[in-house]
């Protein structure tokens, strides 16, 4: 009887795991409507359940230190509204910008915060990133004229943006002074369709690859925040490099990869590592590669080069597992175990919404329905 006991209480707590595990999405705001939805901005700086931004694509997101989600531009119309949206009320707030379609962007004086700068309508894939302070910061994106090499500054408490450095008219060419050595003069070449950005440990923020112009690039560069420089740290100043592999899963001085652009999937491992997967080429070519580049040795290492994917059963993971090749896939996470996920993108013929995660340890993909079916530590 006991025996019988046992086992009915051991199928009772499996099912319900199993159950826990399936997981459910909520439709938690906006219109389930495409296209024509303008969107409801309400009154500047009031939260309201009314409140929605219009329909956009590729813009500028972050999330605060308390949890917020931002949103800024995008292709639409909404270039130049800042938005926040607070996850315990489930209320949009309009921050910052205008509601006006398409403005110019207004730099003011650089490094002078002032409540009437704003980065303008930035779209196509602007690289953004959140430093120790929590301040949200924003490099480049296509804007009035072409491409941008300008680097902002938005404090959340006092509501302002401020134009920290690089040009504040279009460019694509940049100053890449000398390898490795910061200079006031230096910023990278303008560019879009990218958000391989990372900060360190220290609290710099970094920047690879992108689209500037029609060239596509694999230069890394490093930000200062408090001398205010930039430091170009590796690859190509000309753009169109073919990059170099050397042995898989092997960091060398000499390893750098490929010019490419579309980098969206990108994380930061618990040991301060940047890795990025998946990215397009200007010749219409979707890559599953997957780099990861060491901050304390200056090193990059390509862990797997670009290769037919291979899915098995979903929600079992093992060493032959590959996602197809991808690009503009910015729905990235890393969850506390230091596995990275990744959701959806496109091809040129295809677009995904497979989830997939990949284990930093064991070095395997996982392709799940279910978030939480690899969050054991391993």
């Amino acid at each position: 009887m006991k025996k019988a006991a046992s086992f009915f209480i051991f199928c009772f707590l499996l099912n319900s795991l199993s159950f826990a595990q399936q997981g459910m999405w909520t439709w938690m705001h906006g219109s389930n409507l495409q296209n024509p939805v303008p969107g409801t901005y309400g009154t500047k700086g009031v939260p309201s359940p009314t409140n929605v931004p219009p329909v956009t694509y590729e813009g500028s997101e972050w999330t605060d230190l308390n949890g917020n989600f931002w949103y800024y531009g995008g292709t639409g119309n909404n270039p130049s509204a800042m938005w926040k949206y607070d996850p315990s009320t489930n209320m949009w707030t309009w921050i910052h910008g205008t509601n006006v379609a398409w403005t110019a962007p207004s730099h003011g004086t650089k490094g002078v915060s002032a409540l009437s700068n704003s980065p303008g309508n930035r779209v196509l894939g602007s690289i953004t990133w959140i430093d120790k302070q929590g301040d949200l910061w924003l490099f480049g994106g296509l804007s009035s004229g072409g491409d941008w090499s300008d680097l902002w500054r938005y404090n959340i408490a006092s509501n302002m943006w401020t134009w920290m450095n690089g040009p504040n008219t279009a460019t694509t060419s940049g100053v890449y002074g000398t390898q490795g050595v910061s200079s006031a003069a230096n910023y990278p070449p303008g560019r879009r369709e990218n958000n391989a950005s990372w900060v360190d440990n220290a609290g710099n923020l970094w920047l690879f690859g992108g689209l500037s112009g029609s060239t596509s690039l694999n230069d890394l560069w490093k930000y200062n925040i408090l001398t205010n420089e930039w430091t170009w740290i590796r690859g190509s100043n000309t753009g169109g490099s073919g990059g170099s592999y050397g042995t898989i899963g092997v960091a060398s001085p000499t390893n750098d990869p490929p010019a490419g652009w579309m980098q969206y999937a990108k994380w930061t491992d618990n040991n301060g590592n940047f890795w990025f997967m998946g990215w397009g080429t200007t010749a219409g070519l979707s890559l599953n590669e997957l780099w990861k580049y060491t901050v304390a040795i200056n090193q990059w290492t390509c862990i797997r080069q670009n290769t037919p994917p291979v899915v098995s059963a979903s929600c079992v993971s093992n060493t032959t597992n590959i996602p197809e090749g991808r690009w503009e896939t910015r729905t990235c996470w890393k969850d506390a175990c230091d596995n990275f996920f990744m959701f959806g993108g496109n091809t040129s013929t295809k677009i995904f919404n497979d989830l997939w995660s990949y284990n930093t340890v064991s070095y395997t993909h996982l392709r799940a329905h279910e978030t939480k079916a690899n969050l054991v530590c391993r």
